[in-house]
Parts: C-alpha cells; structure tokens; sequence
C-alpha cells in the first residue's frame, strides 16, 4: 500500500505552488493568468513583477495612495511655511477641488513630489499598475529615437527595469520619464511641457546630492536632448555640461571597447554603451556650438574626438535586432564623422583668428566635408529628395554635414571664419567648388522639405531629430540672403517651403517654432510686410499608451 501511494504524493509535491485567484497584471490586462508561485507565465513573458493580491487589491492600491498623500501632508506641516495650513490666505486663494484634480493624474502627482523616495515610489507604481502601456512606451522610443541616438542598451534597459522594484533607483526613474518626454508631442505650442519642467527640477535636486552614474548621464542627455529640440539653448548647455563632468569622473572619456569578451557578455555591452554615451555628450557638446545664441561659448568638452567610431543602435544590441548585424557606418557614426569635421572647424576658425591664414588646412577642411557628403549621398542611392520612411535615415545622416556646411560657409559668420562664397579664398576653383557645395547643401534642404510637407500625414515624425529644424533655419536665412540674386518666384516659393517646414517640425520640436519667428522677423525687415501665416499651433495625436500614462 505505501508502494502504491508513493508516486501519488511525490507528483503532488512536485507541482508547483498556486495561488488562490489572478495576479494584478492579468487581471488588469484581462489575460488568463495560471497562478503560479511566485511568479505566473504572463509576468514572467513580460519582465514585470508578480503580485498577487485579493479580490480588493486595487482599492487597496487606491488606499495606499490616499496614505502617501496624507503622509507628504503631515510632511509639510512639519515643514514652516511648506503648508497650507501654516499659510491660510493660500489655501483661499486655490479653488477647492483643484488639489485633487493635480493629484488624479500622474502629471499632477509628480509635481507635488519632494524627495528622491517619493519620485522611485510613484514610477514603482506605474510599472506595475500600467506594464502594457510603459513597455509600449519604450518600444516607441527604441523603435525611433534610439536608431539616431542610441546611448541606452536595451537589454541592459530591460535589466534594470526588473531590478528597478528591489533597487529604487532614482536615476533609473529619471532615464524612463526622460523616454516618456522624448516621444510625446507638444500640446502647448512653444511653451515647455510640464513633464519637461517635472523632470528638469528633479534631476537638478537628485544631482545635488548623489553620485554619478550612467543612468544619471543617460537621462541627462535626454533632457539636454528636449531642451535642444525646445529651443532652450541656454538650458541645454548647462544639462550638457553637467553630463560631460559626470562622464568625465566615471572615466567615460577613456572607455574602450574590450576585444577579448564576446559580444553576448554583459561587461561588454556596459563597456560599448559607456562609449555611446560618451559620443552622445560629445555630439549633444557640438550641436550647440550651431545655435547663434551659443557662438563662442566655451564647449563642455575639449578639442579631439573619440578615436573610435560608435555603435549602431542595431549593433550595440544585436539579441534584440539580429545576430549579424550590420557593422557597416550608420546613422550614429555618420553623425560623429560630421562632428569630428566640425571639432577641426571649431579649433581652426580659432587659430585662424591668430595665426593668420592657413589656406592648404582650409582646402583639406572644405574636401573632407565635401567628400563625406558625397558619400553619404552615394550609400543612400541619391534618395535625398524622396521623404518617406527610408528619407528619415537620410535626414539623420545629412543633418549634422549640411550644418557644418553651412557654418562653414556662411555669408554672416565672423570675420575670421572660413568665407569662400565672397572669392577671397586661394584659388578661384576652390571658391566656386565651396559655393556650389552650399548651393547644393540648400537645394537638398528645400527638396527634402518640400516632401516633408507632402507627406506630414504619412510619416512617423518621431523619427526626426532636432537639429535638423536648425538646417531649415540655416537654408532659410541663407536664402534670404541671396534675394536679390535670385529670380523673385523661386525665391518665394522656396522661402514658403521652409517656413512651412518649419512650423510642422514645430509640432514635434517646439524649436521649429522659434526659428520660424526669427526667419519671420529677417523677412519683415527685408521686404516691409508680414510673410502670410499659418493657423494656430496644432499639435499631432501622441500614442494611446502616452495618453493613458500621463493623462489618465
């Protein structure tokens, strides 16, 4: 009898332990959930924490919200002059349901929001009250803005997101609301968002007191990346700045990639996201050097690139893209071959202004930019004027080559810059090649813009980085220049096109917005009337998964 009740009792004990009803994330997402202990298939499919609770966990969440807001209550009576109750003739001024109305929104939680713990809590939750909506959220922002700026590994991402509801980190919290404010579209024209200003005070807060790590240098870089993308120069020198210092303590800027590890290894992929990092300061750094407002300010880091180009987003996570990826010069490295162009511009307009002229380093200069951009026509098959999903790649490639061509060559640069347009250069070739190089700089721009007004509708506007608002700034400005040389239609024409891309980049970048004032204003000026405008700021629809996280 005992022979025969064996087998029974070892298969009961060898069944897994199950718990008596759903986990909250099937429950939320309505899925069949197994019940397994500690954690069931579906948590486990999906990288999120298992919690299993009663049929009344969710007014027990609602509950612990409601103690964490009488807690940051007492906190402030704790604090003078912090509460309202300490202040009455405030508590009169604010209308009585509109303390609530903050807090019903994840906007208006974090705004209330003091200390470090309260931010990490408040994420916390959201991952595991909304995992669909975040993760869909990421998948946005890996899918687009990671392919032009790929400073985060995924899998390094998703690593830390799971470890995230033991650690706490705070500075994993600011990385994932950075991702939030990157691929959401403004709602108030030029205005910062609130997100934006959320995340500004908390990061600046957090860097007071703690240490430096490579989360905190990847958020900051999203950041500086809005507040470029905002055109909030200012504000972006200051973020980028302070990465470069962080990045300069952790040893970033000697980072190498290790040739005896695999590729597969984590201490690899730390190492190779390190070096993107790095790079990431480097071409946010020399992007403000474009920005008129930012001329002859000091750059955070010093003259000489990386001697190293970086990783493409698919190369530096191959298990998520595919395992022979192609390690041919992307999109990043295409951005820091043009950096690196314009680092040896920078230092060269530099010593020109005190050792006077140095015409075969200003030959070689002007055909290195000519040659990469050359090249980049060539890899993209001389697609540049056809904008559609493949014309975003092109646009992340020219981007930072036709900026340097047009500082390079600009009629309004100072004196000690490098003019050919003017005939002062060595030779009268080398002055007509530079002038067509310009001309064709601008015409390229016109043309991609043109069918980026066509083809708004069709397009995942996501994809667009920032500082390509500033090359249909750049060729605006220049046509304007030329308008006496130019036949009076095509001049118009052209000028309508650039405006008008202008002001729907705006709706992705509020800094599209800024340069179409100024391109309005230099208009005015020149022909003593208004250009005709367009109709009030309206914004593109942000994702579904945007509007349940922050307007919920």
């Amino acid at each position: 009898m005992d022979s025969d009740e064996r087998p029974h009792s070892e298969s009961i004990m060898s069944m897994p332990p199950r718990a008596d009803n759903v986990c909250l994330y099937c429950r939320r997402r309505k899925k069949k959930c197994d019940k397994t202990l500690p954690s069931c298939l579906q948590c486990k499919k999906h990288n999120v924490e298992c919690v299993y609770d009663d049929v009344e966990g969710v007014s027990t969440i609602d509950e612990f919200r409601q103690l964490r807001k009488r807690l940051r209550n007492v906190e402030g009576l704790m604090v003078p002059g912090t509460s309202k109750a300490a202040n009455p003739g405030l508590a009169l001024k604010q209308h009585p349901s509109s303390h609530a109305a903050q807090d019903s929104t994840l906007l208006g939680r974090l705004a209330v929001l003091n200390t470090d713990s309260s931010l990490s809590e408040e994420v916390h939750q959201l991952l595991q009250s909304k995992p669909g909506e975040v993760y869909g959220a990421c998948q946005i922002f890996f899918q687009n803005v990671h392919r032009w700026m790929p400073i985060i590994s995924q899998k390094l991402f998703y690593h830390r997101m799971t470890k995230f509801s033991k650690t706490g980190q705070t500075d994993f919290a600011l990385v994932l609301l950075g991702i939030l404010l990157l691929i959401y579209y403004p709602t108030r024209g030029t205005r910062p968002e609130q997100l934006y200003e959320i995340i500004r005070t908390r990061y600046w807060q957090h860097n007071a007191s703690a240490t430096a790590s490579i989360e905190t240098v990847q958020a900051g870089l999203l950041l500086a990346c809005y507040e470029y993308g905002s055109g909030m120069i200012q504000a972006c020198y200051g973020t980028t700045g302070l990465c470069a210092r962080m990045g300069y303590w952790m040893g970033l800027h000697n980072q190498r990639l290790p040739s005896d590890l695999s590729k597969d290894s984590d201490t690899w992929l730390e190492a190779a996201e390190r070096c993107n990092v790095w790079w990431g300061i480097f071409i946010r750094d020399r992007c403000i050097n474009f920005e008129t407002t930012a001329h002859n300010k000091p750059c955070a880091i010093g003259k000489g690139t990386p001697d190293y180009l970086p990783l493409e987003s698919d190369a530096l996570d191959p298990s998520f893209t595919s395992p022979n990826a192609n390690e041919t010069v992307g999109i990043f490295g295409r951005q820091a071959q043009a950096c690196h162009l314009l680092d040896q511009m920078i230092y060269f307009r530099q010593r020109q202004a005190t050792a006077g002229p140095l015409d075969d380093e200003k030959c070689q200069l002007d055909h290195d930019l000519r040659t990469l951009l050359r090249a980049l026509i060539d890899q993209n098959d001389g697609s540049i004027c056809e904008f559609c999903e493949a014309s975003a790649i092109v646009i992340g490639q020219l981007i930072r080559e036709v900026s340097a061509l047009f500082h390079l060559h600009s009629k309004d640069a100072p004196a000690a810059s490098l003019d050919y347009v003017d005939g002062s250069g060595p030779s009268t070739s080398t002055s007509a090649a530079s002038s067509l190089a310009l001309k064709t700089a601008a015409r390229m721009v016109v043309d991609i813009s043109r069918n980026f007004n066509h083809n708004l509708a069709k397009l995942n506007t996501i994809t667009c980085p920032p500082t390509y608002c500033y090359v249909i700034h750049r060729a605006a400005m220049e046509l304007i220049s030329l308008h006496d040389s130019i036949d009076h239609a095509q001049w118009s024409q052209d000028l309508e096109t650039l405006r008008e891309a202008s002001w729907n980049y705006s709706r992705r970048w509020q800094v599209g917005a800024h340069h179409l004032k100024s391109v309005d204003k230099a208009v005015t000026e020149l022909l003593s009337e208004p250009p005709s405008t367009f109709s009030s700021f309206q914004p593109l629809r942000n994702d579904p998964c945007l509007l349940v996280l922050l307007d919920e």
